[in-house]
């Protein structure tokens, strides 16, 4: 599976996430991150991103399905699905995403 039906599959289910869902989308979401996330780390991994394996190791601890994280409030998550959301879309392989990294990043050369 390409890079970018994984972060089309994140974006989707995340988006969907802002808003009042049942407790049971939640567990479903964070089961989609996490296995985005853990596909992203590998790849990012082969291309020596150390700052975005950072990232979305971070990523993968937050959504772990197995031991929930739990933060206490619909706000921070709220926060936190948007940075997945703009992590994923970041990193992955379209060409508005990659215009904006090369604003982002030009100073790296």
């Amino acid at each position: 599976m390409k890079k970018s039906h994984i972060a089309f599959i994140v974006f989707i289910v995340t988006i969907i996430g802002l808003f009042p869902m049942p407790y049971g989308y939640y567990t479903f979401l964070k089961i989609i991150v996490f296995l985005g996330g853990l596909y992203y780390i590998a790849d990012l991994l082969k291309n020596d991103n150390s700052v975005f394996v950072c990232i979305f190791t971070l990523l993968v601890i937050l959504h772990n399905p197995i031991i929930p994280v739990k933060l206490g409030s619909k706000e921070a998550w709220i926060v936190i699905n948007i940075i997945t959301i703009l992590c994923f879309f970041i990193q992955s392989d379209n060409k508005l995403a990659d215009k904006i990294k090369r604003k982002l990043f030009k100073s790296e050369g």
